[in-house]
């Protein structure tokens, strides 16, 4: 009995701190303290973005390839205007039945721009290879870029931030403001990149 409790200890080491950080991750914050993140040092600030990055472009992917792009800044007056195109958060049935969802106004905005990979590995049970515009292809860009938001919003979190995921990427009245502004639009309509999520990072405000 002392050895299966020497492996349970081993084995959830720390789990409470782990379902802690899933429970913060359940919550989708909306309001920031812009005060407390101006205090941090430049170079802390570096090396947070540096490594939500990192996990962000590295985390698996079906046969690791490249099912996604990632997007970022850490720019208050980039983000600001941004925030200002994420119309889509319900609050009502009336006109406008929607509001700007404030997750993106955050201190640091990253976003995921799913899209056909480069290369060519998945096969049909005959042995042609399956082109990129083929759903399951696609599913593999959407799987990839939950994946990547889910475990960037964990680092996000054990850092001590708050995260905040939004897909809501357009104007009031639809434009095409955030595939400009991204310099995809071209690929946007054509069907090979299609704009998933983004994450707002950074300190909660009560």
């Amino acid at each position: 009995m002392e050895e299966v409790e020497k492996k349970v200890m081993h084995m959830f080491y720390d789990w409470d701190t782990e379902r802690d950080v899933m429970l913060n991750m359940q919550k989708c914050q909306r309001n920031w303290d812009y005060e407390k993140w101006k205090k941090l040092d430049p170079r802390l600030v570096d090396e947070i973005v540096n490594n939500l990055v990192w996990t962000a472009t590295n985390t698996p992917t079906k046969q690791h390839e490249g099912y996604f792009d990632i997007y970022w800044t850490a720019n208050r007056d980039v983000i600001q205007e941004l925030s200002r195109y994420t119309w889509g958060y319900t609050h009502r049935r009336n006109p406008p039945s929607t509001w700007r969802n404030s997750q993106t106004n955050a201190s640091i905005l990253i976003v995921w721009v799913a899209k056909e990979p480069n290369s060519e590995l998945n096969s049909h049970a005959d042995g042609t290879l399956k082109n990129n515009q083929d759903k399951n292809r696609w599913a593999n860009a959407y799987a990839s870029v939950g994946i990547s938001l889910g475990l960037t919003m964990r680092v996000a979190q054990k850092m001590g931030f708050a995260t905040g995921a939004n897909k809501s990427h357009n104007d009031l009245n639809g434009n095409d403001f955030w595939p400009k502004k991204l310099g995809i639009f071209d690929d946007i309509v054509a069907g090979k990149k299609e704009i998933c999520f983004s994450l707002g990072v950074g300190y909660p405000k009560e």
